[in-house]
């Protein structure tokens, strides 16, 4: 009896995958992400003057900012450095994903708390 399930299992496996090539090639559709652009791949836009270096199509970018660069005070929020992302980001017709990070893996919490928080706890 195990032998007619073992014969079976091996028709079966090899019947399954016995067809699948190991090679294809992907044609990018623009009307098929036309009316859904809120999905598929996102670069991380870098902090920097020049624009993200991607070559696939998609319509958001990722951004982090440490919580150190938005907020000066208690009260008070500098949204500047923000701003700049978001103008350029829009010139490209994309949408933005906005991160805000108090802690970083790898990194000393200086680097993103806001002075005032940081100058109350040293």
């Amino acid at each position: 009896m195990n032998v007619i399930y073992l014969s079976f299992l091996i028709v079966f496996i090899r019947s399954a995958f016995g067809g699948v090539s190991s090679s294809w090639t992907y044609t990018y559709d623009p009307s098929s992400t036309a009316w859904n652009p809120l999905k598929g791949l996102v670069p991380y836009y870098y902090y920097t003057s020049s624009q993200p270096q991607v070559n696939f199509p998609h319509s958001m970018e990722n951004q982090y900012f440490p919580m150190k660069n938005l907020m000066t005070g208690p009260n008070s929020f500098d949204f500047s450095s923000l701003d700049t992302v978001l103008r350029n980001v829009a010139s490209r017709n994309h949408h933005a994903i906005v991160r805000v990070y108090v802690d970083w893996p790898g990194q000393n919490l200086s680097i993103s708390v806001p002075d005032f928080l940081w100058n109350g706890l040293t």
